[in-house]
C-alpha cells in the first residue's frame, strides 16, 4: 500500500510519524511536483492532503483515479470527493454540521505526539539554547514573529527556528521533516512551542518545552521570564 501526504499542520505530526513506518510512505510537495505526475507515476493508494493544497487542478485530476483521499481541514470544497475528513475535536457544532456528510467519514482527531521517532537524549549534543517552533503566518503576522524572535535574541540566546513559511533571518533553519523535528528539539536546552502543537512530541521525548495556548509569547514580561529560565537551566 502506498501512502502519500502533503505537509500537514504540526498538530498532526503523530499521524505522519506513524504513516512513515509504512514501507511505501512518501511526502508530496504540491509546489514542486505536479499533481498529475503524482497520480500517474506514484499512484498512491491513500493521499493525506491539507485543505490549503486543494486547487482547481487537483479537483480535476483526482476524479480520474481510485486514490482514497483523506482531507485535513475545516471545510470540504464542493467538487472534492474525499473518503475521510479529519477535524479537531474543538471544531464548533455549527462547522461540524456544515461539514459532516453521509458521503464520507468524519474523524475527530486531537493533537498527537510523535511516538515513533523517539531518540535517546544522551546521543545528542546541545547546540543551542532555544529551539523555536514557528507558527504559520496565517495565524500570526511576520512582524509579530520577528518581534518575538528579536526579543529572544536580545538576551544573548543562541536559537534555531523552524517553520513552514520562509523568513529572511539568519537563525531560520528552514522546513524540517516530521521525523527530524524530534532531533531539532533534542539539540536545545528549551523548546518554545508557539502553537501548542509540539509539546506532546517534546513530552514523549523528554524535552523541556514551554508551550503557549493563548499567544502569551506576545508579552515582553513573559519573554523575560523565559530567558531567565533558559539561563538558569544552562547554568545547571
Amino acid at each position: 500500500m502506498k501512502i502519500v501526504s502533503t505537509p500537514l499542520r504540526s498538530m498532526y505530526s503523530g499521524i505522519l510519524s506513524a504513516a512513515n513506518t509504512v514501507s511505501h510512505f512518501s511526502m508530496w510537495n504540491p509546489e514542486q511536483y505536479p499533481v498529475y505526475d503524482l497520480f500517474d507515476l506514484v499512484k498512491p493508494d491513500i493521499l493525506f492532503i491539507d485543505l490549503k493544497y486543494i486547487t482547481g487542478m487537483f479537483l480535476k485530476a483526482h476524479r480520474d483515479y481510485d486514490t482514497k483521499i483523506v482531507l485535513f481541514g475545516q471545510g470540504v470544497p464542493q467538487d472534492l470527493f474525499p473518503n475521510t475528513v479529519v477535524l479537531l475535536p474543538t471544531t464548533s457544532p455549527k462547522l461540524r454540521k456544515n461539514i459532516e456528510s453521509d458521503q464520507y467519514k468524519t474523524l475527530y482527531i486531537d493533537k498527537s505526539a510523535n511516538v515513533v521517532d523517539i531518540f535517546d537524549v544522551d546521543t545528542y549534543e546541545v547546540r543551542r539554547d532555544i529551539s523555536y517552533i514557528m507558527t504559520d503566518y496565517e495565524r500570526v503576522s511576520y512582524q509579530k514573529q520577528m518581534e518575538i524572535i528579536v526579543e529572544l535574541i536580545s538576551g544573548g540566546n543562541n536559537i534555531g527556528i523552524i517553520g513552514t513559511q520562509k523568513m529572511s533571518f539568519p537563525y531560520y533553519l528552514g522546513r524540517v521533516r516530521t521525523q527530524d523535528i524530534v532531533r531539532f528539539m533534542k539539540e536545545a536546552v528549551v523548546v518554545l512551542d508557539y502553537d501548542a502543537n509540539t509539546f506532546l512530541d517534546a513530552a514523549a521525548n523528554g524535552c523541556f518545552c514551554i508551550s503557549s495556548i493563548q499567544n502569551i509569547f506576545y508579552h515582553t514580561t513573559k519573554l523575560k521570564i523565559y530567558k531567565r529560565i533558559v539561563k538558569k537551566i544552562g547554568s545547571t
